[in-house]
């Protein structure tokens, strides 16, 4: 079986972002660390009561192909991001959990 991991990162940016600028930011981020990364999906969506955004992210990471759920939460003090990360062979039966996990988020 293989593992998945989740993590949640609190951003202070110092002002109120929107979720098409935390989506772009974020992109910007992971492009250099990551090889080949690709947006496979990216909707908008309700978040823990606020405007946010998933996105699912492609790219290889240590020679493994690896699928990302990333649910962005804008706020006006502090922005989330919540990352769910599985290897490509395993996204689709971890999906669900990902996907549950980021529907319950409620953020401050």
């Amino acid at each position: 079986e293989g593992a998945a991991a989740m993590t949640i990162l609190a951003i202070s940016p110092g002002q109120a972002l929107t979720a098409d600028q935390l989506v772009e930011a974020t992109k910007q981020a992971l492009e250099p660390r990551t090889e080949q990364l690709r947006v496979v999906d990216d909707k908008r969506m309700k978040i823990g009561g606020r405007d946010g955004a998933r996105l699912v992210l492609g790219y290889r990471l240590n020679n493994v192909g690896v699928l990302s759920m990333v649910f962005l939460v804008p706020g006006e003090k502090r922005s989330y991001m919540i990352t769910c990360t599985a290897a490509k062979d395993r996204f689709e039966a971890a999906r669900p959990t990902f996907e549950k996990l980021g529907a319950s988020f409620k953020a401050e």
